[in-house]
């Protein structure tokens, strides 16, 4: 854990969220280590759309190792913690939702829009995770439509994994949005965007236009219902809890619900 608190010392990670009603149509949100500005323009949507991931999405400098046999043991269930309170710290969903991870992993699924600037200011502690994950935990992203613009976003995220650039690019598309201020709204831009990482034009249109693409986005949109996520980033523990800063108060107090809730579902595996 020593990695994690001095992430915490070096980063600085905004607690507020992105919400369906206030999710950002105009100008994008330069980052910066300062909390973000609230988005003020909301646009008008009905309800909220997301698209999962059906693979884990591995880190892209930290590739994945075998589990060895000890992490494959049995998990012994987490002592009962009085501090981590379902209502305040986390959301239960009854029922338990689906997942697209292996029966023998726990799933984490982050929820996260790449116009969203705490979504960008949530990477650090992302990556973090990532790099000190038990080896039973599948983690996954799901790009949240909360917004037309979102939605071409969603389609971009899907057609960069199906052209096997998505590692390459999401750390990028951040950058690109919120830093270079590039809306990247539309297939044109975005296909530009993609080019500039080596990938064919040609190929990237039919990425993007492919049934593979859109039957992902179709199919999530009845999962998007069942978690009854409105702003993002927030996290989904194995398809039964829903946490995020904003529930916890502290990125910190995140990292130990998360711990609980994963090791809490690995011993009932």
């Amino acid at each position: 854990m020593k990695s994690f608190v001095g992430l915490l010392l070096a980063v600085c990670i905004t607690l507020p969220a992105c919400s369906a009603e206030n999710s950002s149509t105009t100008s994008p949100v330069a980052a910066s280590p300062e909390p973000a500005a609230a988005v003020t323009t909301p646009e008008p949507a009905g309800q909220p759309v997301l698209a999962q991931v059906t693979e884990p999405v591995a880190p892209a400098a930290t590739p994945q190792a075998e589990p060895s046999a000890a992490a494959s043991m049995p998990v012994t269930a987490p002592a009962p913690r009085p501090d981590i309170v379902a209502g305040r710290h986390y959301r239960v969903l009854t029922p338990a939702q689906p997942t697209s991870s292996s029966p023998d992993k726990v799933e984490v699924a982050e929820v996260f829009m790449y116009s969203c600037p705490h979504c960008m200011s949530f990477e650090p502690f992302i990556q973090n995770y990532l790099a000190e994950k038990p080896a039973y935990v599948s983690f996954v992203r799901i790009p949240a439509s909360f917004n037309k613009m979102a939605r071409v976003h969603s389609k971009a995220y899907y057609a960069a994994e199906t052209l096997g650039v998505l590692e390459d690019v999401h750390a990028d598309f951040f950058t690109e949005f919120h830093n270079k201020r590039n809306r990247l709204d539309s297939e044109e831009e975005i296909i530009t965007f993609f080019a500039r990482h080596g990938v064919d034009k040609d190929a990237a249109t039919k990425a993007f236009g492919s049934f593979a693409v859109d039957t992902k986005l179709r199919q999530a949109d009845n999962l998007g219902r069942r978690y009854g996520i409105d702003s993002v980033p927030a996290l989904v523990i194995n398809g039964k809890y829903v946490t995020s800063g904003s529930m916890t108060g502290s990125i910190s107090k995140l990292r130990e619900v998360v711990d609980y809730l994963t090791a809490k579902e690995a011993a009932a595996l």
